[in-house]
């Protein structure tokens, strides 16, 4: 009978750690590519729906909370993956102003992306959300030598967005 208050004793400090080394396991998702809806004058896309993928990519699997299961440019939204929880798809859309102005300086990009998350299990939409992201900088002068600069004016309007909508995923995920 002496033994089994020390037996107790072991238990009872070696439940709360084993409780805390518990975590939940991370949230399966299949992102889609952003379908690109923005054409120059010669139908070409300025902004690329990839560049906007791959830093939601990265900002959700950073958290540890999400574990990205599938990559493709475009899953149908009522398409059946059987490794996702999640399936986000959703669409990009760019407007750039003072860029062919001959009386501006300045050129203002914003990026406006449209998120849509399904539940895998139900197919139902839960998460439908709309962020924007502006950036601005000197006119790019529309030659090769500037182009990277005009990138990265849409780029970082578009992490801008995605930087939104990342956040509030990961709160709904808790």
């Amino acid at each position: 009978m002496r033994r089994l208050p020390g037996i107790a004793l072991v238990l009872a400090f070696s439940l709360p750690v084993s409780c805390a080394t518990l975590e939940s396991k991370p949230i399966r998702i299949a992102i889609a590519g952003l379908e690109v809806r923005d054409d120059d004058h010669r139908g070409e896309p300025v902004a690329s729906g990839q560049a906007a993928v791959d830093h939601l990519h990265d900002r959700l699997t950073a958290t540890g909370r999400f574990a990205i299961v599938e990559r493709r440019h475009r899953v149908v939204p009522t398409e059946r993956l059987a490794a996702a929880d999640w399936i986000v798809y959703g669409t990009l859309e760019a407007t750039v102003k003072g860029a062919f102005d001959p009386e501006t300086s300045r050129c203002d990009v914003e990026v406006v992306v449209h998120l849509r998350v399904v539940r895998v299990e139900d197919g139902v939409i839960f998460f439908a959300k709309t962020q924007r992201g502006e950036a601005e900088g000197p006119k790019p002068v529309m030659d090769m030598e500037k182009l990277p600069e005009f990138i990265r004016l849409l780029d970082k309007a578009s992490r801008i967005a995605v930087d939104k909508l990342a956040d509030e995923l990961v709160k709904i995920a808790k």
